[in-house]
């Protein structure tokens, strides 16, 4: 069987804007907003908090970066770690969807970070997402289904649990050790969830529909473990295969980015 090479769409880069009938197309922008660098000590979050048109979120600039583009740390060339943290608040249209706030986000940091960046489309191995021989031992969930319970690795999660539906993500469960943790998550966002512990891509081809549940755990790549690894665990316990695929994927650098955010 011969597959179509695709553009994996987890590394590219959204770069298109909205405008109004008969007006230039100009990138999106918050109305206003303040970017300042602050001490970690305030709550971090995953992405930002939103309240209407209310934007807050403290976070750095990695995870800003990643959030802003829709994208992943390895096909990212210059992303480094740091402990500089930084605060924004900033306000917008309430109806404004994900996307937008993205967009708005990468205008912030050309015009407060004055970040710059090139793009360029690599071949690369990655993996497609499928379903194993037989059925997969996932179901869907229904509409207005009660949640299912925590895993049981992450029993001290129970309480929380609501705060997690929606997500996926994946934690180092200790040495060696990390789990994949699904919470009423769509195939295509389990996959996506793959990408940065395999440093590659996962295409979603499942043909798996509806929203799931899963927690599985795996040997950490980067460290000594007796553990299976990730294309173990999700064969024998939940029925589903990672299969080798070359794809065309895009990568993009960071030319540049400024410590200090400027523009307040």
């Amino acid at each position: 069987m011969r597959f179509r090479t695709v553009i994996v769409s987890a590394c590219a880069i959204i770069a298109s804007y909205t405008a109004l009938p008969g007006q230039p197309t100009a990138p999106l922008s918050f109305e206003v907003a303040s970017v300042k660098k602050v001490d970690h000590g305030e709550r971090l979050t995953l992405s930002p908090v939103r309240n209407g048109g209310s934007v807050h979120w403290v976070t750095g600039r990695p995870q800003l970066i990643l959030y802003a583009y829709h994208s992943q740390r390895w096909c990212i060339t210059g992303l480094q770690a740091e402990n500089s943290w930084y605060q924004i608040d900033a306000k917008t249209d309430p109806s404004a969807t994900e996307d937008q706030i993205r967009l708005m986000l990468q205008t912030l940091l050309v015009e407060r970070f004055k970040f710059a960046s090139h793009r360029e489309s690599r071949e690369v191995n990655g993996y497609a997402l499928t379903v194993a021989k037989g059925e997969t031992k996932l179901k869907p969930v229904s509409d207005g289904e009660k949640a299912s319970p925590m895993p049981a690795y992450w029993d001290y999660q129970k309480p929380f649990a609501e705060q997690w539906e929606g997500r996926v993500v994946v934690t180092s469960e200790g040495i060696g050790k990390l789990a994949l943790t699904a919470r009423r998550v769509t195939m295509h966002e389990v996959a996506e969830a793959m990408q940065d512990t395999l440093r590659t891509f996962v295409e979603d081809a499942t043909g798996l529909s509806g929203k799931y549940y899963l927690g599985i755990e795996f040997a950490n790549p980067n460290e000594d473990s007796e553990m299976g690894s990730l294309a173990d665990a999700l064969r024998m316990e939940v029925g589903l295969r990672l299969e080798k695929r070359k794809a065309q994927t895009e990568f993009f650098t960071i030319d540049h980015i400024e410590e200090f955010p400027v523009g307040n």
